[in-house]
């Protein structure tokens, strides 16, 4: 059955997850793009234009406007974009990874996943001294802990769910040593970017 969703262009989560799924998954989504924001795309489900939108943060979903959707059962948590389950979302709700119909869609499904297991990174170019770098990561880590810096994310609803050095590193590699044919088969999912 085809369901038709929201999405503010075919090159942000919004577009590229249904069309991943599409693809890898044999799922029949009609992705309706142009819409200016995904808080509009939410006003489309209220207002019935859209039956769905695929592609938004755990934490943005509890938030604002949309608050009380999970706690009412106003929407259904149907599916996980990224490499592995996010803590906090219903234990029912699969990872899209689960649904590739063999190993070289996987890969490729992968490959679309992965940013969302990075986050927001900070990166630093080659050459700068080791020392810097483990200072840099020690107070990133300790920032990430600091009572007042996490009061003021909470006060703005934002995430604070940091992801070590080490982990950004496995993804990365990871993400990285994938074939070559995973990254052309990715590629058949994005617009012409």
């Amino acid at each position: 059955q085809q369901i038709v969703v929201g999405a503010t262009s075919a090159g942000q989560d919004t577009g590229v997850f249904p069309a991943m799924l599409n693809k890898f998954a044999g799922t029949k989504f009609r992705i309706v793009t142009g819409y200016k924001s995904s808080g509009e795309v939410d006003l489309a489900m209220e207002r019935g234009e859209v039956q769905g939108k695929i592609g938004v943060t755990w934490t943005s979903l509890n938030s604002g406007r949309t608050v009380d959707w999970v706690p009412s059962k106003k929407v259904t948590i149907v599916v996980q974009f990224g490499l592995t389950p996010t803590p906090g979302i219903p234990s029912d709700a699969p990872v899209a990874l689960d649904f590739a119909k063999n190993a070289e869609d996987r890969e490729a499904m992968e490959v679309l996943c992965t940013p969302t297991a990075l986050g927001y990174p900070s990166f630093m170019g080659p050459g700068v001294p080791a020392e810097r770098v483990v200072a840099l990561r020690a107070a990133y880590a300790k920032t990430m802990q600091d009572p007042e810096f996490l009061e003021i994310a909470k006060r703005q609803n934002l995430d604070v769910d940091p992801i070590g050095a080490d982990e950004l590193t496995r993804v990365v590699k990871h993400a990285a040593g994938l074939p070559p044919a995973a990254i052309k088969l990715a590629r058949e999912v994005l617009p012409n970017l």
